[in-house]
């Protein structure tokens, strides 16, 4: 029972994450608002997928990690999937969590709080 409500969210998540990821074909003529932002890293500009992650990092929706890499190769996490999602659909509404493996200090207790 567990299992398939986790399956149907990721389901939905992704189904969300698919339908959200089109707007960029449907905006793409719109112009950038460029904030202060801290400049790109290195390796996210030399991704094959650098146009819509430059995009994506002057929208705020993606960070680096604390070694000021992007990784744009590695595989991402469930976590910051989550993340992303959570950027991109704007939400910010915390539910209270208890997981027993995730402990409140971890970097993404918020961002799944958000996602839950």
């Amino acid at each position: 029972m567990k299992g398939q409500l986790v399956r149907k969210a990721m389901v939905m998540a992704l189904s969300m994450f698919l339908i959200f990821s089109s707007f960029h074909a449907a905006f793409a003529e719109m112009e950038i608002e460029t904030e202060t932002k801290a400049e790109a890293p290195a390796d996210l500009k030399t991704s094959w997928a650098s146009k819509a992650l430059q995009e994506w990092w002057t929208k705020e929706w993606i960070h680096g990690y604390p070694d000021g890499t992007f990784r744009p190769d590695s595989n991402i996490t469930r976590a910051e999937f989550m993340t992303l999602v959570n950027q991109v659909l704007g939400l910010s509404a915390k539910a209270d969590l208890s997981f027993r493996d995730l402990p409140t200090d971890n970097w993404a207790f918020d961002q799944i709080a958000i996602a839950v």
